[in-house]
């Protein structure tokens, strides 16, 4: 959805449209389609397979960054 237009805005310009529909459109499929994954592979492979390698919990999230970015 275009923001409405203003007289205090300045005009937008063809190629900064598309990049703002692309980056709704980007945040849209983020929070729709990747994020509602997250703790259900947490819970079902990246906290199982912390623990059997470190042999207890993880203590806090900037432990889990490296193993949540190699998981696809």
């Amino acid at each position: 959805m275009a923001q409405a237009a203003h007289g205090v805005l300045a005009p937008t310009v063809h190629d900064e449209a598309a990049r703002n529909a692309f980056v709704q459109s980007f945040r849209r499929h983020l929070a729709e389609e990747v994020l509602p994954g997250v703790p259900n592979a947490y819970r079902t492979r990246i906290e199982p397979a912390f623990v059997k390698a470190k042999g207890r919990a993880p203590q806090h999230r900037r432990e889990l960054r490296p193993w949540m970015t190699a998981d696809p």
